[in-house]
């Protein structure tokens, strides 16, 4: 978002740099606490998802980052606190879940 706050921007950094730590850990299989907890997956997943963590951390550095790639308005915080993965605004999110239960009505 072109306006965050440099606490939000740290506050998003801190919660990625976390989940990427965690990662790494369930992939290299340690600690042990991490495999009792959590269901066992398959390696490439976690590693799916650690690029993903990595390419966001990435693009939080970019001026597009909080910029909805559809409509080009602004991701509000609040949002992206819960899914920093996303790349969509509330409005284009909600969109395109109607679109999947009424194809061609949008």
């Amino acid at each position: 978002m072109r306006y965050f706050t440099l606490e939000q921007r740290e506050s998003l950094r801190n919660a990625l740099t976390s989940h990427a730590v965690k990662l790494r850990e369930q992939i290299s299989g340690h600690p042990a606490r991490f495999i009792a907890q959590a269901p066992i997956k398959d390696v490439s997943e976690e590693t799916l998802q650690l690029r993903r963590v990595e390419e966001t951390l990435a693009r939080l550095r970019s001026p597009d980052f909080g910029v909805c790639k559809e409509c080009h308005g602004d991701i509000p915080y609040s949002l992206l606190k819960t899914n920093p993965f996303t790349n969509l605004c509330g409005q284009c999110l909600h969109r395109g879940d109607l679109a999947l239960f009424i194809p061609g009505e949008l």
